[in-house]
């Protein structure tokens, strides 16, 4: 969709907008001789003409403040611009603005602003822009020019006009041109720190509930601390709803706010500031593709109709031996009846206003198959209230079934399963082995180029008693994606693959509500997951972003969910939570919970490196700090006793200090120790403590009791913790100190984000034992510093490669994880010219040059340099680069390709087209081929300007 219809279709006047500020150069004088239509406040001075070419020079002699106004009457509803120039050269400092007030029972009250920031005047003549538009109830307003040190300030060219505006086609609003001028074009509108853009007068109407949305994509630097740009997004007037984004990153991203415009109100239209906190002088966002949609509420949309048994996916394994379904309808009781059909069979149940109904429907003798079902939910008078459909399925045995349970955990072949989670620095053999010994038992990965790789990989972690969850991904949204993403897991997911012991879980997609992905081919996605392999849950992580309700349809989309938040240092943005500190972890975790209403696993993903280090700070990138011992414990512990199933340490693969991965490795060691008590155990409500700094959390394991006593602030806290009257043992503390136990009083002194556990009995042991030790593996110590340095040896003398080249793919595949493409350049070259490809592919690829194999890459992070001098002959020649997506959005293939002194770059004139079959030989002609899509063009995006070269 394009951002506006066209540059061409402006909203204005034949004739110039008339300047409605009186005397605007001030050569009208009265008989005292002082300017028509303006006032002077605090003696101020006035020279008329001013200096240098001034309309006027303001100044006071005492060095105190100079002000003059002049009263305007601007029309309401229409935006205006506010514009002068200002010089100074003795330093002036100067506050312009225009402010108005209304009348309210007769008493003039302040309505509001627009102004340039106070700031010292320039030295040279510079011209300031200041949009604005009153509401219907400005009563007056007027104009100041102040200099408030007094200092001479020169003005020149003062005007307030009807600004020039053109419609956005998507919200019914208007831009104001004047104040945009060169940050508005066709690609949409730019915005940077204090320069905010506001889209004036969107037609709405009381009452009635709206989505607007947006695209936005930073460009520019990034702090390495916190690698996103703020996005302030102010509703005029205010709107009842919450914000679904504050920041964004390099890559466009789509976002979405819901509001409702409040009712017993005259509101007919509202206005969208678009403002940004870059952290750079040199960034800035770009805000388009501008919607307003109308959303009808339906007061049933709380009403949900579940399976009770069986509790997972809908889908009936034949292993568990279920004689019976059962149904749970629940609504907010004004139902009178509903009815249920399946297997042609009609299964009516009275409701009569009871909000929660169970259904039971007898499937003793039901066939292994798909099964459509349907809900109808009726008033009274039969009236169908509500209707809901599943598609139910009943499956045979498999050698591997992976199955989440009420209590939220996944069973593997009807064992438990803790996830104790951390990515890998190196799947090398002592590596993994060091990891496993360290209690970690799952690690993410991308599937193998070939069914061998990814048997390898998974026989590795098996050897080890770890477990993998591979990297799936998602189809974007069409009938033709769907089934290239149903012939790609067919392809990638082999049933080798499939009955691997190993293979716990498939990972759809990251983040996908704060990206800006719409849900509906999420959860197509999800039954195509589900129909393909009922057997292994399918897991969707999200940001810390959003409301409840905005992330309920994506945890829809998944079996397993959670989120990310890293908070150290803290206080930290990366919350989107106004509790910006350590205990965000907690918070997250419960609200994820709620977002799944307490039915799905919960896989948190904790802070397992330091800001600055994060892939988008680049391979060499390093943070100013780590998250001390203490901090990764609370981390932990408050995001399990808040109701986690299990934890990812996210991070450790980018990190270069060896000690921190130590701590993480010893971190991961605890939760191993602590998982019987939280894998079997139950919580119970929290202990009651006499300072409101320290929390209590309390687990029970067979009668027995065990405390974890935190300290949730960042100062030092004291207080008295209620316990069972019994002796108890100390099982971890770090930061703190029992000072007294008595009578079933604890008193504790912790430092800040410090914790103790005490319990009443031994801890249960954890849900499995540690591998056993390898003398061969111990005598080589750790394997970590050497997996570091393994992985910054390609990066020794290199730098950041500069180049206009974007990075492109081939169309529709480009959102599609996993894919491969062909990407294509025909050239031309003459007799004794040489010819080089500069190529960086995310993630792996295949050069060909007529036809001939000339090479490959993996990794988008070092660029490769291939000599074709050689290879080509003079005439026609044609480029074939096969890319490869391993399993993780974004891709792209960023090329140079030099033939003499000729450099053709990537962009939408090389052409693609998708690999049908990793066998399939490589085309001859360009038949079938069509235009790339330019993902992003390179400094931006995820690959900011992080490709390595050793070129001089």
């Amino acid at each position: 969709m394009r951002f506006f219809s066209t540059l061409m279709m402006l909203i204005a006047s034949v004739t110039l907008a008339q300047n409605i500020v009186t005397n605007p150069d001030m050569k009208q004088l009265n008989a005292q001789g002082k300017p028509v239509g303006w006032n002077q406040f605090q003696k101020g001075n006035l020279r008329i003409p001013g200096d240098d070419g001034a309309d006027f020079t303001l100044f006071q002699p005492d060095d105190k403040d100079a002000t003059i106004t002049s009263n305007i009457n601007p029309e309401p509803n229409v935006p205006y611009t506010f514009s002068f120039q200002a010089k100074s050269t003795e330093g002036s400092l100067m506050n312009c603005y225009f402010e108005w007030f209304k009348n309210v029972n007769g008493k003039r009250v302040y309505g509001g602003g627009a102004s340039v920031k106070k700031r010292t005047a320039p030295t040279e003549w510079t011209a300031y822009t200041v949009p604005f538009m009153l509401p219907d109830d400005f009563h007056y307003g007027y104009l100041a020019m102040r200099s408030l040190n007094g200092k001479a300030l020169s003005i020149k060219g003062i005007e307030v006009k009807k600004a020039t505006t053109q419609k956005d086609e998507g919200t019914g609003g208007l831009w104001n041109l004047d104040a945009l001028k060169e940050r508005f074009s066709a690609k949409g509108v730019v915005v940077r720190n204090d320069q905010p853009a506001t889209l004036y007068l969107i037609p709405v109407e009381s009452g009635k509930s709206y989505s607007f949305s947006y695209d936005a994509c930073g460009n520019g630097p990034i702090d390495p601390a916190y690698p996103f740009h703020e996005i302030k997004i102010k509703f005029i007037p205010s709107m009842q709803g919450g914000i679904s984004a504050n920041d964004v990153s390099n890559t466009p991203q789509r976002k979405f706010h819901k509001f409702k415009v409040p009712e017993g109100r005259k509101i007919m239209h509202l206005s969208v500031e678009f403002g940004v906190n870059t952290r750079s002088s040199q960034a800035e966002v770009l805000f388009s593709n501008m919607k307003l949609e109308e959303i009808i509420p339906d007061p049933r949309d709380d009403w949900r109709f579940e399976m009770v048994k069986p509790f997972y996916r809908d889908v009936i394994f034949e292993s568990q031996a279920l004689e019976a379904m059962e149904c749970q309808l629940l609504t907010d009781g004004s139902a009178a009846s509903c009815e249920v059909e399946f297997n042609g069979g009609q299964f009516r149940q009275p409701v009569n206003g009871e909000r929660d109904v169970r259904i039971t429907i007898p499937i003793k003798d039901l066939k292994n198959g798909t099964y459509p079902m349907t809900c109808k939910v009726c008033d009274q008078d039969g009236k169908v209230l509500k209707s809901f459909s599943k598609k139910i399925l009943k499956v045979p045995p498999a050698p591997v079934e992976v199955i989440c349970k009420e209590d939220r955990y996944m069973y593997v072949n009807g064992e438990p399963f803790f996830p104790n989670m951390m990515n890998m620095r190196n799947w090398s053999e002592d590596y993994v082995y060091y990891a496993a010994r360290h209690g970690v038992n799952l690690s993410i990965t991308r599937p193998g180029a070939t069914e061998e790789e990814t048997l390898k990989r998974l026989d590795l972690a098996e050897k080890y008693g770890m477990k993998v969850v591979l990297n799936g991904g998602w189809a974007d949204g069409n009938a033709v994606s769907y089934d290239t993403f149903r012939k790609k897991l067919e392809e990638m997911f082999t049933p080798a693959v499939r009955r691997h012991p190993a293979f716990l879980f498939y990972f759809m997609i990251d983040e996908p509500f704060w990206g800006g992905k719409p849900f509906e081919p999420l959860q197509k996605t999800y039954e195509i997951y589900r129909e393909f392999d009922p057997y292994h849950p399918v897991w969707i992580n999200a940001a810390p972003r959003g409301e409840i309700t905005d992330l309920r349809p994506y945890a829809d989309a998944s079996d397993v969910y959670g989120c990310d938040i890293y908070p150290v240092p803290a206080p930290n943005s990366h919350s989107g939570l106004e509790d910006k500190m350590m205990t965000s972890v907690g918070k997250y975790t419960e609200r994820m919970n709620e977002v799944t209403r307490w039915r799905k696993p919960i896989l948190m993903i904790l802070q397992g490196f330091g800001w600055g280090e994060n892939p988008e700070c680049g391979p060499l990138g390093r943070a100013k700090s780590h998250p001390n011992q203490e901090e990764m414990r609370f981390m932990l512990f408050d995001t399990m006793v808040s109701g986690a199933t299990g934890v990812e340490q996210w991070g450790t693969n980018h990190v270069k200090d060896a000690d921190f991965l130590e701590l993480v490795l010893d971190t991961c060691e605890d939760l191993h120790a602590f998982s019987g008590l939280f894998l079997h155990g139950k919580p119970l409500p929290n202990a009651v403590t006499s300072n409101a700094s320290l929390r209590a959390s309390v687990w029970e394991y067979q009668g027995n009791l065990t405390y974890f006593i935190m300290n949730v602030t960042d100062k030092d806290a004291e207080g008295v913790v209620d316990v069972a009257d019994k002796p108890l043992i100390d099982h971890i503390s770090w930061g703190g100190t029992l000072k007294n136990t008595a009578a079933g009083k604890m008193t504790v002194a912790l430092k800040p984000y410090a914790f103790m556990v005490y319990g009443t009995a031994p801890l249960p042991p954890p849900w499995r034992p540690l591998i056993e030790k390898n003398a061969e593996f111990e005598a080589l110590g750790s394997p970590i510093p050497g997996a570091i340095q393994k992985t910054l040896e390609p990066y020794k003398g290199k730098k950041n490669f500069t180049t206009m080249a974007n990075w492109v793919w081939q169309g529709q595949e480009a959102l599609m994880n996993g894919n491969v493409c062909y990407v294509a350049k025909k050239f031309n070259v003459a007799a004794g010219e040489k010819v080089q490809l500069k190529l960086a592919v995310d993630d792996l690829s295949t050069v060909f040059v007529n036809g001939k194999q000339i090479g490959e890459t993996k990794g988008w992070s070092e660029l490769f340099i291939f000599d074709l001098t050689d290879k080509v002959k003079t005439g026609e020649n044609l480029l074939m680069i096969r890319a490869a997506d391993a399993g993780g959005l974004p891709c792209g293939v960023l090329a140079e390709l030099h033939v003499g002194k000729t450099i053709m770059l990537s962009d939408s004139t090389w052409l693609g087209m998708p690999v049908k079959g990793i066998q399939a030989p490589v085309p001859a002609t360009l038949e079938g081929f069509k235009p790339v899509t330019i993902i992003q063009a390179y400094g931006g995006g995820a690959w900011r300007n992080n490709v390595m070269t050793t070129e001089k």
